[in-house]
C-alpha cells in the first residue's frame, strides 16, 4: 500500500526511527519508496540494538564514574582500635584535602555495619574542625560495650568518593577479683570463690589444684560478664592457691592468690548450753555477793551515826 493516503503517519515513524538509528533509518525509508508495511520491522530492528548497546552504555558510564572515584581515596591510620570500657576513642579517616578545596563540597559519614546492614552510627561525633586537614575524625565518648563492631567511614567530595572500614574492639581488664573462704561445716572441706567483672568472656582456671571447678557466668546491665569460679578441697596447711582469668580475645591473663589455708581448722563442735549456764551462774554470785559485801559495809559505817542522832528521844521516860 502507498504511502499517499497515509504518508503523515510514515513520516512520523520515520522520524522516530531517525532518532533511535540515525542514518541506519534510511534502509527502511527509503526515498520514494515509503512502506508503512516496513515500518514495524525497522521499529523491531530499533529496540534490538536498544538492548545490546544499553549495557554497553551503562558499563561505559559506570568505568568513567570508577576512574573519577579512583583519583579521589580515603585512608586510615590503622585498621582496628582497641578500647578500655569507659574510656574515649576517636576513629581517623584521612583524604587529600587538596581536591576538596570547598568545605561545602565535603561530606563524611560513620556507618555501623552489622547483619549486613549499615546505618549511622548515633554514638560518633564528627569532629568538623579536622576537616580542613583533610581528616574525618569521629569521636566516641565513654565506650561501651554495645559500641564494639565494624564500621565504614565514607567520604564524599563534590561527584567522588571513597570509605574505608574501621573494627572497635572493647576491652574490660578481669584485673579487680573478690575472692572468698568459706568453710564447709561438716565436711572437712572449705570453698574458695573467684568473682570478677570484664568483657569479652574469660576462662577461668586454678593453679596448684587437680580438682574440677565450678564456673559460671552472667551479664550485667552494662553489657558485661561477671564470672564466677568456686571450688571445693581440703585445706593443705601453708599451700596457696591462685585462680587466674585468661581473656583470650584481649590476649589478656589477670590472677589473684587465696591462701596459706594452714589458717583454716576444721570447725569446732557446738558447745552445750551448760557451758554457757555454769560461767553465767559463777558471775552472777560474785556479783550478788560483791553488793552484798558493799552494803554490809555502809550500812556499818551508818548505823552508830544513826544511833547516835536518836538516843534522846528513844531513852527518855514515858
Amino acid at each position: 500500500m502507498s504511502l499517499a493516503s497515509r504518508e503523515p503517519e510514515a513520516k512520523g515513524y520515520c522520524e522516530m526511527l531517525f532518532l533511535c538509528l540515525g542514518s541506519c533509518a534510511k534502509s527502511c525509508c527509503e526515498d520514494g519508496g515509503w512502506y508503512i508495511e516496513n515500518v514495524p520491522s525497522c521499529l523491531h530492528l530499533c529496540r534490538s540494538i536498544q538492548a545490546m548497546f544499553l549495557p554497553l552504555l551503562m558499563l561505559s558510564l559506570g568505568l568513567q564514574l570508577h576512574h573519577i572515584a579512583a583519583l579521589f581515596t580515603v585512608t586510615v591510620p590503622k585498621e582496628v582500635y582497641t578500647a578500655e570500657f569507659g574510656s574515649n576513642v576517636s576513629l581517623e579517616c584521612d583524604f587529600d584535602h587538596r581536591e576538596c578545596t570547598e568545605l561545602e563540597e565535603i561530606r563524611v559519614s560513620l556507618q555501623k555495619v552489622e547483619n549486613d546492614t549499615s546505618s549511622p552510627s548515633e554514638r560518633a561525633t564528627l569532629l568538623e574542625e579536622a576537616l580542613p586537614l583533610g581528616k574525618a575524625l569521629f569521636h566516641i565518648s565513654s565506650v561501651q560495650v554495645r559500641d564494639a563492631g565494624q564500621y565504614r567511614c565514607l567520604v564524599i567530595c563534590g561527584a567522588a568518593w571513597d570509605y574505608k572500614y574501621l573494627t572497635v574492639k572493647v576491652k574490660a581488664s578481669y584485673k579487680n577479683i573478690d575472692t572468698r573462704i568459706l568453710e564447709v561445716p561438716g565436711t572437712g572441706e572449705v570453698q574458695l570463690t573467684c568473682q570478677a567483672r570484664g568483657y569479652p568472656l574469660a576462662e577461668v582456671s586454678w593453679l596448684n589444684v587437680s580438682v574440677p571447678a565450678n564456673t559460671s557466668h552472667i551479664r550485667t546491665p552494662e553489657g558485661l560478664y561477671q564470672v564466677t569460679s568456686v571450688l571445693h578441697l581440703k585445706p593443705q596447711p601453708g599451700t596457696n592457691v591462685s585462680c587466674m582469668f585468661w581473656n583470650a580475645h584481649m590476649k589478656e591473663l589477670t590472677s589473684a592468690i587465696i591462701g596459706p589455708l594452714g589458717w583454716t581448722e576444721p570447725k569446732v563442735p557446738g558447745t552445750s548450753p551448760l557451758h554457757v549456764f555454769i560461767p553465767s551462774c559463777i558471775v552472777a554470785l560474785i556479783f550478788t555477793a560483791a553488793v552484798i559485801a558493799l552494803r554490809k559495809k555502809l550500812c556499818g559505817k551508818l548505823c552508830p551515826r544513826n544511833r547516835s542522832l536518836l538516843g534522846p528521844y528513844t531513852d527518855s521516860p514515858t
